[in-house]
């Protein structure tokens, strides 16, 4: 469980199955996290967020291969649930 940076640069490396935290300050605020899969397959992602009853409230969560290029992408948008999870999703083994 720890503060992760802010930059894709600088990204801190987490480990598939722990728990980290972010926080998000402001509207233009971003997490960026990193880790590896040594062989293809699914992972899930649980995202936490504030129990805000406004649906115009959102948060993104992106998942980039190791070239930059977008393979996953998920709007969280506020409501009543605090945490959510993603389902499966299907990835090859690399750098993310």
């Amino acid at each position: 469980m720890k503060k992760v940076t802010y930059s894709v640069d600088g990204a801190d490396s987490v480990v598939t199955g722990n728990t980290y935290y972010g926080s998000l300050a402001s509207n233009t605020d971003m997490d960026y996290y990193k880790f590896s899969l040594e062989k293809s397959g699914t992972i899930t992602l649980s995202f936490g967020k504030e129990n805000i009853n406004d649906s115009n409230r959102t948060w993104y969560a992106t998942i980039y291969d190791e070239n930059q290029q977008e393979v996953y992408s998920k709007t969280y948008f506020g409501g009543n649930s605090t945490v959510e999870t993603s389902g499966k999703i299907g990835l090859p083994k690399g750098d993310y």
